[in-house]
């Protein structure tokens, strides 16, 4: 939909018809900051958006549920969250729309890794068993993916401590040895 508006077509947004016009209207997206976000930026940051009739404002947020609850809220127009705070919606009878997935998560280009330090003895996901694990959301997708692929692969996610940081405390959380494992996305 984003793509939509920048290319100055003219949608509905909570009832509103917006057109190109000489006082933009405001849409305030909440996101966290990775990768996929960058045609956002490149829309605002060139124009695209003014040029439709839309002052768009980015806001940051850490994890998808944080992004669903502040949009719920009434905060926000757009939030990029993640299915779990989706269907966590939906079971509520909460309603959401999905505009667009942000990403698809292929094996052959994954949107981010189980990562651990250089000099980390762990090599398999039964030497994860008791340690402790980064992630940006206690109960979100990426959290949920590390306990699932541990169970899968022989070792045991019950026996996992958790810490919830910002993706970008988590290298250097791994090299000073403060957690032993983190998912991390590729960097913008």
């Amino acid at each position: 939909m984003l793509a939509a508006l920048a290319a100055g077509t003219a949608v509905t947004l909570r009832g509103r018809q917006i057109l190109a016009q000489t006082n933009p209207v405001k849409v305030r997206v909440v996101t966290r900051i990775a990768e996929p976000i960058t045609p956002l930026y490149y829309a605002i940051k060139s124009g695209l958006f003014l040029r439709a009739g839309l002052d768009v404002e980015v806001t940051a947020s850490n994890t998808g549920s944080a992004a669903t609850a502040a949009l719920l809220a009434g905060d926000f127009e757009f939030a990029q969250t993640n299915l779990l705070a989706i269907f966590a919606a939906h079971l509520r009878r909460v309603p959401i729309v999905i505009v667009a997935p942000a990403v698809i998560y292929t094996t052959q280009y994954p949107d981010g890794l189980l990562q651990i330090s250089t000099d980390s003895p762990i090599k398999n996901a039964v030497d994860l068993n008791d340690k402790t694990v980064g992630v940006q959301g206690l109960n979100d997708i990426d959290a949920l993916a590390v306990r699932v692929w541990i169970d899968q692969n022989g070792g045991d996610s019950r026996t996992l401590k958790y810490v919830e940081m910002p993706m970008s405390a988590g290298g250097p959380a791994l090299l000073q040895h403060r957690i032993d494992a983190m998912v991390i996305e590729p960097p913008l």
